[in-house]
């Protein structure tokens, strides 16, 4: 299901003008309990995060994405 409201480009470009990070193990963990194709997040935060910090930055946060979420499906 696509979400309706601003766009995550919007809110990360607001949030590094004012020097703030996206807690994003919150966030993953949040689109989880939503029941959120986690396919479609991953891309929507690689593609918002390309936009404003660039590829190299965004790989960082979607690669340790995956590693916790591989750990915390194998603490299970």
């Amino acid at each position: 299901m696509d979400s309706q409201g601003l766009p995550l480009l919007f809110i990360l470009d607001i949030l590094n003008e004012e020097n703030c990070l996206v807690d994003w193990i919150d966030f993953i963990d949040y689109s989880i309990e939503k029941k959120w194709n986690i396919n479609q997040t991953f891309s929507k935060i690689e593609e918002g995060l390309v936009d404003v910090f660039g590829r190299e930055y965004s790989d960082n946060v979607v690669k340790r994405l995956r590693y916790y979420l591989l750990r915390k499906n194998s603490d299970c």
